[in-house]
């Protein structure tokens, strides 16, 4: 009986922190994310590159609330897209 409730319990708190790690990111990522996502926002209205859309919204808010919600690669995948959207616009390719 104990072994089964001790791994029973094991694998209940691995689930846990696998949940707890495949979801959200913290406050602190959610912080640096909105910044950054928001300055090239900025530099996308800067340089007339003309991109639209909840991905280009200079609303810091609006991008720390998807992030406090989003699994970590989607907010990677977010910053990817910003970040090749800017250079191709740099390039004079958009």
């Amino acid at each position: 009986m104990h072994k089964l409730l001790t791994g029973t319990l094991t694998s209940v708190g691995l689930t846990m922190l696998l949940a707890t790690n495949a979801s959200a990111q913290g406050p602190g990522f959610c912080s640096e994310y909105s910044a950054r996502a928001v300055a090239m926002a900025g530099e996308n209205l800067a340089r007339g590159c003309g991109y639209g859309g909840a991905r280009w919204t200079v609303d810091y808010n609006a991008h720390y609330g998807w992030c406090m919600s989003a699994p970590p690669r989607a907010a990677m995948r977010e910053q990817a897209l910003r970040r090749d959207g800017l250079a191709a616009c740099r390039r004079g390719r958009y």
